[in-house]
């Protein structure tokens, strides 16, 4: 199996951590941006949006967009999603070089109103890229493993199928996680389809990522 983990340095305030609240004092809304250390020459850039959605984003989504230093400017978001309720994502970008200052995180969020927060980054500042990645897989369960990163709050891991180019083709599995390990069955309603391993070896493969804040 082929391993692969992608690390993130979130600055400053974290997701869920305190900002402005919304409606009349309830918290709808945060999110955070930072640098992702991809293991390039150059770091690219994350983005946390934790929200409560009172309806689903589909069938035109949303879009978050930040703006800071040097004319930096980015949009991202789901495009449909049927979840109703607390929802969470992570986007990275590795095309984009982040510099340090002030960063402005706006959207309008489906039956929210707008949200905005502005923060200080500090694009110098950066995490390590975890070590000690394992997979281990059999018929019924999955389990990814690795080693603490010094400094690190929490992870997010992904596991993705290779197509017969080894890129990445579908996302498998994402979780959200404070632990150094996660695990799923099949009893979580989460499959796998037959996969190879091993050098030469014909597709499909896994690749795992994961980012840490």
């Amino acid at each position: 199996m082929k391993g692969r983990f992608l690390g993130v340095g979130v600055l400053l305030i974290l997701l869920l951590a305190a900002c402005g609240g919304q409606g009349g004092g309830t918290r709808t809304a945060n999110a955070t941006v930072g640098t992702w250390n991809y293991g390039g020459q150059n770091v690219g850039i994350a983005l946390v949006l934790w929200t409560v959605l009172p309806e689903p984003t589909h069938p035109d989504g949303f879009v978050i967009n930040v703006t800071g230093p040097n004319n930096l400017s980015w949009s991202a978001g789901p495009n449909r999603s049927s979840v109703v309720g607390p929802a969470f994502w992570w986007w990275r970008n590795s095309s984009l070089i982040p510099s340090s200052g002030e960063y402005r995180i706006a959207a309008s969020l489906p039956g929210n109103p707008n949200f905005s927060r502005t923060l200080q980054v500090d694009a110098t500042a950066t995490l390590p890229q975890p070590q000690g990645v394992t997979l281990q897989a059999t018929t019924n369960t999955a389990t990814i493993s690795w080693q603490a990163v010094s400094g690190a709050q929490s992870y997010y891991v992904e596991l993705w199928q290779l197509d017969n180019n080894n890129n990445l083709s579908a996302l498998r599995f994402s979780w959200y996680t404070t632990a150094t390990q996660v695990q799923f069955t099949q009893a979580a309603q989460i499959t796998l389809p037959p996969a190879t391993t091993g050098p030469g070896s014909s597709p499909p493969t896994w690749t795992l990522q994961s980012s840490v804040t």
